[in-house]
């Protein structure tokens, strides 16, 4: 089987393609952020922060292969290359089950010619490609630096078995207790009620917005010197936009509304057999009426008794744990050749052991005075 790659940088050359990008990643894929409707937006959110999309295709004949969605920029005046979607997103490469091998071969091949000295990449650690990817690097004789990026590594997931009374019984008479308290604290509050959406109008848009600038998250922006939530942004305009071809793609957005304000949102992805909490937030003045934790559940709630399977938390925050059946663990792996690049990594490597080790120190001193 005669391969070819080639470089896709440009996003207009990427609606040329998005037909056959969509099948491929709907036939061996389930994570809807690889589809081509997000990847434009991916590609267009990080030039603006002064990074390349490379997307490295891997075609037979007029057949597409492989894709492996990256970006590139300069380190310490390298090449270096990640994942062009987000870590908390899965990136991944999209491969045909029966030329993983030689169509990954083919992308790290490319990459090596274009002298690349640093790949960092975050994997699932079930991902079918994650072996591959190891042992062809180490063939090119790069080394592996693992780094774990803390809340980002992991994923909550709620498997989906049964009904929403049997969960609930499952999860404990506190999980169930708590649930009431969020309620009459709503009631105590005013009138109040749930809505759920599938159209992302301008007017939903703007609630959404509303929301995020109220929000705890704004205030944390503002000290970033962020001016809102590129991610977000990126994803409005994805789902808004329309795909050529729609491959079992939906979304629903959740609204909780006080007296006829909306004060928390919660936007949910389903694609094949798995929900997604992609976003969500709340209004920070009713923080003590739990209105994040309220739309959640009422959106996670509704996906009991529909033919989702698992669904992901996208992160591993502690709040999560409350739903969550099991955790979906990931890897961080930086692959770098070269001596500048190694002893960096090492240095790198060095200075997070040394804080770690700092940490216990202060830790056992506390725990010898108490």
């Amino acid at each position: 089987m005669g391969l070819v790659t080639c470089i896709l940088s440009d996003v207009n050359d990427l609606f040329q393609i998005e037909e056959a990008w969509d099948s491929l990643v709907h036939e061996n894929s389930d994570n809807p952020f690889l589809l081509s409707r997000f990847i434009k937006g991916f590609m267009e959110v990080n030039r603006a922060y002064g990074w390349h999309p490379h997307i490295i295709l891997v075609k037979s004949e007029n057949d597409l292969l492989a894709i492996a969605p990256l970006m590139i920029w300069k380190k310490l005046g390298f090449n270096s290359a990640t994942s062009l979607v987000p870590n908390p997103l899965s990136p991944d490469i999209i491969v045909r089950e029966n030329c993983r091998k030689s169509c990954i071969s083919e992308i790290i091949n490319l990459l090596v010619e274009q002298n690349i000295r640093f790949l960092d990449l975050t994997q699932e650690t079930c991902s079918p490609n994650l072996l591959e990817i190891q042992k062809q690097f180490q063939r090119m004789n790069f080394n592996a630096f693992y780094r774990n990026p803390g809340q980002a590594i992991s994923h909550n997931i709620i498997d989906v078995k049964g009904s929403w009374d049997t969960f609930c019984s499952l999860k404990g008479r506190l999980f169930r207790k708590e649930l009431r308290r969020y309620k009459r604290k709503l009631n105590s509050a005013g009138s109040w009620r749930v809505n759920k959406t599938e159209n992302i109008d301008s007017h939903v848009v703007q609630e959404i917005l509303d929301v995020e600038r109220k929000s705890w998250k704004q205030d944390f922006r503002k000290k970033m010197g962020i001016e809102q939530d590129e991610t977000l942004r990126m994803l409005i305009t994805a789902l808004q936009a329309k795909a050529k071809r729609e491959l079992g793609l939906t979304w629903e957005i959740w609204f909780l509304y006080l007296n006829n304000q909306a004060i928390a949102y919660c936007l949910v992805l389903r694609y094949k057999k798995k929900a997604f909490i992609v976003k969500g937030s709340y209004d920070k003045k009713w923080k003590h009426l739990y209105p994040g934790i309220y739309i959640r559940n009422e959106a996670i709630k509704s996906i009991f008794g529909t033919n989702v399977e698992s669904i992901d938390f996208l992160t591993d925050l502690p709040y999560h744990r409350k739903w969550a059946s099991r955790k979906l663990h990931r890897i961080r792996i930086v692959f770098v050749k070269g001596l500048v690049p190694n002893v960096y990594m090492i240095f790198s490597v060095s200075r997070i052991i040394e804080k770690l080790s700092f940490l216990l120190k202060r830790l056992y001193s506390m725990l010898k005075i108490n």
